[in-house]
């Protein structure tokens, strides 16, 4: 797990002048090798955090992306979190592993949003297999 983590960080780095599509394009070839190659474990539990980390790191890329406070309450205010909480989040002191992790951009950026556009899960992709062999 952690040679994966390992290997994906450098393109999250390199995902910083790149748009999302672009960097989630790029991410499931090294996705679906890898559950591919661990096809055969049972790692519910594993596979699940790895989703969740992965979903964290794209939401840290979109947080930069989103370059000044301004405009990060302003993206937040449009995908229709209230005013209160998108001011905390936008002029808060937390760094953006943290930000990432809070309720406002998760909810303003929802899991559906990167199934829509086309970052694969990885425990789903499993079950996938699973139930083809």
């Amino acid at each position: 797990m952690k040679r994966f983590n390992d290997k994906l960080r450098p393109l999250f780095r390199k995902a910083r002048g790149n748009n999302l599509s672009v960097t989630i394009q790029r991410l499931n070839p090294k996705l679906r090798g890898w559950i591919y190659c661990y096809r055969l474990v049972a790692v519910k539990g594993k596979l699940s955090e790895l989703d969740a980390w992965i979903r964290r790191r794209l939401r840290v890329v979109l947080w930069r992306h989103w370059k000044t406070s301004r405009t990060r309450f302003k993206r937040l205010m449009s995908h229709g979190v209230n005013r209160s909480k998108a001011a905390r989040a936008s002029w808060g002191r937390a760094g953006p592993w943290c930000s990432a992790a809070g309720s406002a951009i998760n909810f303003a950026v929802p899991n559906q949003h990167f199934r829509d556009l086309g970052l694969l899960s990885l425990y789903e992709k499993h079950l996938e297999i699973a139930m083809s062999l």
